[in-house]
């Protein structure tokens, strides 16, 4: 529920979550998700319209990961210590 108040209410006004307010979205893709697939991607087709995978429905349509919890950072670790740990716990 807080992440739908925080989407309805991130641009400082309330916005509906319903299909209607929907259509007002930039990305294609995140209205492909809600309710009318058929429509919004008709008329995405016919207008052109671009999708820059910035909202999370567009990337995770398309397999990407969200910018944001466990996917907005890489884990780097040097490939003896990952392996030394790996050894010790078997």
């Amino acid at each position: 529920m807080t992440l739908t108040a925080d989407y309805m209410t991130f641009s400082g006004r309330i916005q509906p979550f319903s299909r209607s307010a929907m259509g007002f979205s930039a990305s294609p893709l995140q209205r492909m998700t809600f309710e009318t697939t058929v429509a919004f991607m008709r008329d995405s087709l016919i207008h052109g319209d671009d999708d820059y995978l910035a909202s999370p429905s567009s990337r995770l349509v398309v397999g990407g990961l969200l910018r944001g919890g466990t996917g907005i950072f890489d884990l780097i670790l040097p490939k003896h210590e990952a392996l030394g740990s790996f050894k010790k716990s078997c």
